[in-house]
């Protein structure tokens, strides 16, 4: 049997060694493939949706658990802690069940919330805060929120809608939380309706809210961005308080796309 010389097997080996490097690269994780990690429909959530125990009026205070220059700031503003932190979630808005809409119309909705970051995130997944509370009423828990939101925007208006889509998580309900890895996505799922209010800056800088005007068609962006909760509460059942321990949270860059919505004149309405 002829052999090859010592330095084509050396360079065989060499190309073999690169190409197994080349292999593994892709399976890791900064060269992994986006992919999906859950879906969460929002559109059959729970209607009982208040919570079991609620805890006693005015008892929730916040906790502060990292002080100094190198950490952020934990803040209270209108009872949810302040988003401070880093964008590490990108919502993409990929479908829409039409794209022109009149007023009062609900928008039916599927949004894909990317882990756009380099490291893991924690994502809540249940539609009912019923659904991460204990089976025992004497048992403490803690838990976490995310929200999706919408806004509808002009360049001089912003229209209101009824709302987005709030999750629960909490580590002691298996499957009520996830940990994103970098490149996976949440699938979400919902519905929100367009209102007829809107709010409006005039030529003079002020700002004014109003009834949407018969008549309107207007090319508005649906903006969708995903606040994953800068808090974990902790609910003492023998007490019936909480505690609320705010961090840096996760607020997400914006996703948009272009629709139409439209007021009939008042002669059309029925």
């Amino acid at each position: 049997m002829i052999r090859p010389p010592i330095n084509a097997r050396s360079t065989r080996m060499l190309a073999l060694i690169w190409t197994m490097l080349l292999i593994f690269a892709g399976h890791s994780p900064a060269g992994a493939a986006t992919q999906e990690a859950a879906v969460v429909d929002g559109r059959n959530r729970r209607l009982d949706g208040e919570r079991q125990r609620p805890p006693k009026p005015a008892t929730t205070q916040v906790i502060e658990t990292c002080k100094g220059k190198d950490c952020p700031p934990p803040m209270a503003r209108g009872g949810a802690c302040a988003n401070v932190g880093h964008s590490l979630l990108t919502p993409t808005i990929v479908h829409l069940d039409k794209t022109s809409y009149q007023i009062g119309e609900t928008i039916s909705y599927t949004v894909r919330l990317e882990n756009s970051g380099h490291v893991s995130y924690s994502i809540p997944l249940k539609t009912s805060i019923r659904e991460i509370e204990p089976e025992n009423s004497h048992a403490d828990y803690s838990y976490r929120e995310g929200g999706l939101v919408f806004e509808l925007r002009t360049q001089d208006a912003m229209y209101f809608t009824s709302g987005g889509l709030q999750l629960w998580g909490s580590r002691e309900k298996p499957g009520s939380m996830i940990d994103l890895q970098p490149g996976e996505w949440v699938e979400l799922r919902g519905e929100t309706r367009i209102r007829d209010w809107r709010r409006v800056l005039d030529s003079s800088g002020n700002v004014r809210e109003e009834a949407v005007p018969p008549g309107t068609r207007i090319e508005v962006a649906l903006c969708a961005t995903f606040i994953s909760g800068g808090a974990k509460y902790f609910f003492n059942a023998s007490t019936q308080e909480e505690s609320r321990v705010c961090h840096a949270s996760g607020t997400s860059v914006t996703g948009t796309v272009k629709l139409t919505i439209v007021k009939l004149p008042v002669s059309n309405q029925n």
